[in-house]
């Protein structure tokens, strides 16, 4: 398939009638102007949708495909059909419009327009969560500080206006939303607590820890320095010597030179057996150190293993010789790649494919080769300075327990790597020495004053676990209905009970979100609140329809996600007001096919998907699309607006895809608990999304999503879901034939590579 992409490029150009400005390669979604009332009807706004294909198509570069200009990862959502009206459906007229990409400027809040306003904030949703999290601990400080217990839920969840200084133009005159309450002011992103934990939360996987010493203290655990001195003291003791205080003197009198690890152990245990028993005196627990708790691993190495079992941390940097991070990984079942020697770093794999990597940069304390003096950690092998540079890189930086004062090599391998992709958090609990001080000023890291590892990193675990239950207000009750969920399946005599429990929640989910206003309500306030609500109202059809369709055997089930998801779209929406919430209306079916798709996928049973997305259409202002040009990431989300508005996704390349890849992920974790797997199927749905645009539009022009961003050029798309069951697309109207299918798939390939230089 790769071969056949450089023989559709001419023809794809060809398909692509007109090039995207630079302003149209930028934005992920540009809605149309609005009018001077500040209000777009719908018409409009169906038109955008419809208006040039050639806009989502990348301006492409004859000389250097780096060079090409690609469309924002979201892609544009200004689109036309450009096929033929024999390829669409029966009976579609073709409509093209012109759209402008530029923001519609927020609307001023005067005394004639506050009466639609959304009601005002009542509680924050973090603040409920996390006070109902510290009423439920045994012990008062294992809950975050400063978490103010909220007022009584309401019935329904209330917008509130929020202000957000980087959306808001001085001098223009505009009234501005109502101030958030004081009690709630700390659990704003001025926190750098809080933005850490929503960084963590919003990008899984993104974040890359580096833990020094500090964060054993509490497991009294010695440090490489401390085993040293001690060795000396045991060597001076074996030749019946007294070294005094100066430890380090007498070695140097005694040996001619510094004190070396390994010729110490030498010394002292000739065989590796002896060596073995020596070290292990010092690492591994007696008895009565386990029953003490020391020598164990502490509250902040099991909140570390919690946050990368939940798919939020892949790559550890530790400076530690202990194993306290494998052991904490072993209880709750993850076994990580170990990275503590020069040979381990030139045979490891990929860190992307791996679950969990632990990079030893000193060696583990059985290692040979393991490093502690000030020569010793001066420089270090090519094959581990390689790695670092990897991920300071590519990865954001969660430092903790580490000074940097003695580390030369490390703080290097930092400082020539600009690692601005994302940001750097630095957790001190002293004031950081010279040396930090340097590296925080490179990295431009942001400051996070603890008083301790294990709490700060308690509540770190805590507050992204907040941050994820935010989906689900009512977890008992989803648990309940997807019990019942399971019950039905399999037994036809219960069908009709399976029909009632999924229509009634698509019911109740229409009748919740029925009464939200599109007009008289400022986008910037509403936008991210609005978002959570639709996810929070969205959660327990979207869970139920990812198992059932992981665990649906038969076309009448099938056909009942594809009527549930057609209700939905199908659903009466406001037709005039602001563009980027009408737009929005269609969250909840957005949520509802991605939750089918992956259930399919789960089960490599694509039926369900099939159907979705080859018999359901969505009518606009007497013109008939098909459901995946119409509701799609790319026209339904602005990339833009979660940029400005969410912390966490500032410098995310697809805001979008990265947005529903968490708010999905607790919906299918019991499907797919591996989380690697879990972002693979992700990846393969999005890939079949953007492959299938080539029904609606010139093929390969269909925007990337997530997956694009997280690979390399000389790695293969993941094209598994739409590959292997190519035949059955086809069959379902998704594409003409087999040459339909394959030019498809090498324009939309090509388009995938380029991604990556734009990251």
């Amino acid at each position: 398939m790769r071969e056949s992409s450089a023989a559709t490029r001419s023809s794809t150009a060809a398909r692509c009638s007109s090039r995207a400005t630079p302003s149209t390669v930028m934005d992920g979604l540009s809605p149309p102007e609005e009018t001077t009332s500040g209000e777009s009807t719908w018409a409009s706004s169906s038109a955008a949708m419809r208006s040039s294909t050639a806009a989502r198509c990348s301006s492409r570069a004859t000389t250097s495909m780096v060079a090409t200009a690609l469309p924002s990862p979201e892609g544009d959502a200004l689109t036309t059909i450009a096929r033929s009206s024999a390829r669409s459906l029966e009976n579609t007229s073709v409509v093209r419009a012109n759209a402008k990409n530029a923001h519609p400027t927020p609307t001023t809040v005067t005394p004639a327009n506050t009466a639609n306003q959304v009601p005002a904030l009542r509680e924050a949703p973090i603040a409920r969560l996390l006070a109902r999290r510290q009423r439920e601990m045994p012990e008062p400080n294992e809950s975050p500080s400063g978490v103010a217990v909220p007022s009584p839920q309401p019935s329904r969840p209330t917008e509130g206006p929020r202000t957000h200084n980087r959306c808001c133009r001085e001098g223009s005159g505009a009234v501005g939303p109502e101030p958030i309450p004081r009690s709630y002011r700390h659990l704003m992103p001025s926190s750098p607590a809080v933005s850490l934990a929503s960084s963590v939360h919003a990008g899984p996987g993104t974040y890359a820890l580096l833990v020094g010493s500090g964060v054993s203290r509490d497991a009294r655990v010695p440090t490489g320095w401390d085993v040293t001195l001690d060795l000396i003291r045991r060597l001076a003791a074996a030749l019946r010597q007294d070294p005094g205080e100066d430890l380090l003197g007498w070695y140097r009198r005694h040996a001619g030179g510094e004190p070396d690890y390994s010729s110490l152990l030498e010394d002292l245990a000739s065989s590796r057996e002896d060596r073995r028993s020596l070290l292990e005196s010092y690492f591994e627990p007696t008895d009565d150190e386990r029953d003490e708790g020391a020598k164990m691993p502490t509250a902040a190495h099991r909140a570390i293993a919690d946050l990368v079992k939940g798919g939020y941390l892949k790559v550890i940097v530790t400076t530690n010789f202990d194993r306290l991070l494998e052991l904490a990984l072993a209880e709750v079942g993850v076994v990580p790649t170990v990275i503590s020697s020069t040979a381990h770093a030139e045979g490891a794999l990929p860190l992307v494919h791996s679950g969990c990597t632990i990079i030893k940069v000193h060696g583990d304390y059985l290692s040979p080769d393991l490093k502690n003096t000030v020569e010793e950690l001066d420089s270090y092998h090519p094959a581990i300075d390689a790695l670092l540079d990897r991920v300071f890189d590519e990865y954001g930086l969660i430092v903790c327990g580490w000074s940097a004062q003695w580390d030369t090599a490390l703080r290097n391998a930092i400082l020539r790597t600009p690692g601005r992709r994302f940001a750097t958090y630095w957790m001190h609990r002293d004031t950081p020495r010279a040396e930090a001080e340097e590296l925080i000023a490179h990295r431009r890291a942001i400051p996070v004053q603890i008083a301790d590892a294990d709490s700060a990193f308690e509540a770190l675990g805590q507050t992204v676990t907040a941050l994820a239950e935010l989906v689900d207000r009512q977890p008992g009750d989803t648990a309940a209905a997807v019990a019942r969920l399971k019950r039905y399946l399999p037994d036809p005599t219960h069908r009709i009970r399976l029909s009632d429990l999924i229509t009634g929640e698509t019911e109740h989910l229409i009748e919740y979100v029925a009464d939200l206003p599109v007009a008289g309500v400022d986008v910037v306030a509403t936008y991210e609140q609005r978002m959570r609500t639709y996810e929070e109202a969205s959660a327990r059809l979207a869970t139920l329809l990812a198992v059932g369709a992981r665990f649906s055997d038969t076309e009448r089930h099938d056909q009942l996600w594809a009527d549930t998801v057609d209700r939905l779209a199908n659903r009466p929406l406001a037709g005039s007001g602001k563009t980027h919430l009408i737009r929005m209306q269609q969250y909840p079916t957005l949520l509802a096919i991605y939750a089918v798709a992956l259930g399919s996928a789960a089960a490599n049973r694509v039926e369900p998907i099939a159907r979705l997305l080859g018999t359901i259409t969505i009518e606009a202002q007497n013109y008939r699309t098909r459901l995946v040009a119409a509701v799609n990431a790319w026209q339904v989300c602005d990339g833009d607006m979660l940029r400005q508005l969410v912390e966490g996704l500032e410098n995310e390349p697809s805001p979008v895809s990265t947005r529903l890849l968490q708010v999905l992920r607790p919906m299918a974790a019991e499907l797919v608990p591996d989380y690697q797997r879990f972002e693979t199927l992700f990846d393969e749905v999005e890939y079949l999304f953007g492959v299938t645009y080539g029904l609606e539009a010139a093929e390969g022009c269909g925007p990337v999503g997530l997956g694009a961003f997280r690979s390399s050029p000389s790695a293969e798309p993941p094209a598994r879901l739409a590959t292997d069951h190519r035949d059955l697309w086809i069959s379902y109207g998704l594409f003409e034939s087999v040459e339909h299918f394959e030019t498809c798939c090498a324009t939309y390939n090509e388009r995938y590579w380029q991604a990556f230089f734009r990251r």
